[in-house]
């Protein structure tokens, strides 16, 4: 597993580091990844999220020791990090970035080895792992960056709620899940529309992933740019292997849940950063550097669960 997840990764960062070379001669132009970041954000990867939410056929026993053990891990570390913010980044914006570093996966690397390693059933156990992390992380990160991030006012929870409205990726969750609950079917043509936006989302996730990399940042709050790679790439995965573990988590499911929480931070960070007041230029940091290191130490992680 750990060879193929290797393999997999590699092809990607290979297009993650053309779309920052694309981005740095100036192809096919500055505009263009401003906007393909927002196609990508508002519509592409929300119908990939509709459709596979929507039409995973999921129950059981298993299925609710894997939500309790991505609930349980997520948790563990939003608390760990709350209670240690002022040794880690202080009270303000930094904090936000660190939380957001630490919590937010870059899905389009996650779904991209899972297709590749585990195929089509890999989705599947992929679409309860997003149905369940996406809304979770969402209105933890909001809630932080509203809490911390230099936007705050007294008007908390009218923010809460409007930033919650507002975030396409969660509305997306949420329509699939609706979906999936009622038992509504979604029509041939339009499923097959989604299928094929759906399918552009991977590759232009992981272009724009690229173009927005900084490697200027490595100078920008070194030891906060640390503390979130070792709570995303070690802490997180590490503390997902032991839930899953206590709550007897088939192998192969436990195996993706790790691998979700091992992905490096998404890019889409900034998308909450810029609108709530969070540290662009740290998140840009954390970004850069935690896709660099995933390589190494995503295969090191899912060796744990051959221990399961």
């Amino acid at each position: 597993m750990e060879i193929g997840v290797l393999q997999s990764y590699a092809p990607i960062l290979g297009t993650i580091l053309l779309g920052f070379v694309l981005r740095r001669i100036g192809f096919p132009g500055e505009r263009f990844w401003p906007a393909a970041e927002q196609i990508t954000y508002y519509l592409l990867f929300p119908a990939l999220l509709v459709l596979k939410i929507g039409t995973t056929r999921t129950g059981g026993v298993q299925t609710a020791s894997l939500i309790a053990a991505l609930v349980f891990a997520f948790l563990t570390i939003a608390m760990l990090l709350v209670a240690a913010r002022k040794r880690l980044a202080g009270e303000g914006p930094a904090f936000t970035s660190l939380f957001q570093g630490t919590l937010r996966f870059n899905t389009y690397i996650g779904l991209t080895i899972i297709l590749f390693s585990f195929g089509e059933p890999g989705m599947q156990i992929a679409a309860i792992i997003m149905a369940t992390l996406i809304p979770l992380v969402n209105i933890l990160c909001v809630v932080v960056l509203l809490c911390y991030g230099s936007r705050t006012s007294g008007r908390k929870r009218l923010a809460i709620l409007l930033s919650l409205l507002k975030n396409p990726v969660l509305l997306a969750c949420l329509a699939g899940i609706f979906i999936n609950v009622a038992g509504i079917h979604i029509v041939t043509p339009v499923a097959g529309a989604m299928a094929i936006l759906g399918k552009a989302a991977l590759p232009m996730g992981l272009l724009t992933a690229g173009a927005g990399l900084d490697f200027k940042i490595f100078q920008a709050s070194p030891r906060t740019i640390v503390a979130a790679c070792l709570g995303k790439l070690i802490v997180l995965p590490a503390l997902m292997w032991l839930f899953c573990l206590f709550f007897q988590v088939e192998h192969t499911r436990a195996t993706i849940a790790v691998l979700f929480a091992a992905l490096p931070c998404s890019a889409l960070s900034f998308v909450l950063a810029r609108q709530l007041g969070g540290d662009t230029r740290l998140m840009s940091g954390i970004v850069t550097v935690q896709t660099c290191l995933a390589l190494g130490t995503m295969p090191f992680m899912l060796s744990l669960t051959s221990l399961l």
